[in-house]
């Protein structure tokens, strides 16, 4: 190799690096990290091994039970834990106009039961065994930031218990970390970060 081509080596690297730096810079600009996740699973046992191994990152975290129907993609949630879910910030309002959707924090529980959905013509589901629930209520609400399934229904405590359908746990985490990164720290069936700071 000549010596007029050496030049070309530190040239290369910096141009490397340089990018590198750039790139990483410009991502760093435009994600704003989040402290929310919602876990879903049906090993309880999952749930709180991972929140344990985890504790050091925790801020705050909340447990429920649900049930899921898999037949009609419907969370089922009783009156108690929609309400400790509600005050974790956990739930919220969705207003779409075109292709942008905005957030609000429910603060209080409407009717029960109630159905929680896109599709405000809805007013039913059924459990596994084909009993039909219908909502006193259908409104536009979403656990976190999206919705994991088509519906969720609440139901007071009696008629959870009677509703027939395989049970679920759901972890509400309040990360130090960017929920993002953390989101590999913990097993789970389905999950979903989202912003805590909704107003």
């Amino acid at each position: 190799m000549s010596k007029k081509k050496i030049w070309i080596i530190p040239v290369l690297i910096l141009f490397i690096l340089g990018g590198y730096f750039t790139v990483s810079k410009v991502v760093a600009l435009f994600h704003q990290p989040v402290h929310g996740i919602i876990l879903y699973s049906k090993e309880k046992k999952s749930l709180e091994k991972g929140l344990e191994n985890n504790q050091s990152s925790l801020k705050t975290h909340i447990n429920v039970q649900a049930k899921y129907n898999a037949k009609t993609d419907t969370l089922v949630l009783s009156k108690n834990s929609a309400e400790k879910l509600i005050d974790a910030h956990a739930i919220n309002y969705v207003n779409k106009k075109g292709n942008d959707f905005t957030f609000k924090h429910v603060t209080s529980l409407s009717k029960t039961p109630a159905l929680w959905t896109s599709d405000l013509k809805a007013v039913s589901t059924t459990d596994e065994r084909g009993k039909i629930f219908t909502a006193a209520t259908t409104e536009y609400i979403v656990l976190g930031e999206s919705s994991i399934t088509k519906k969720t229904l609440v139901l007071d405590d009696n008629d959870f218990q009677n509703f027939q359908s395989a049970a679920e746990y759901i972890s509400v985490i309040e990360e130090k970390r960017d929920a993002a990164h953390a989101l590999a720290a913990y097993s789970f069936d389905k999950a979903q970060i989202f912003n805590f700071t909704q107003k």
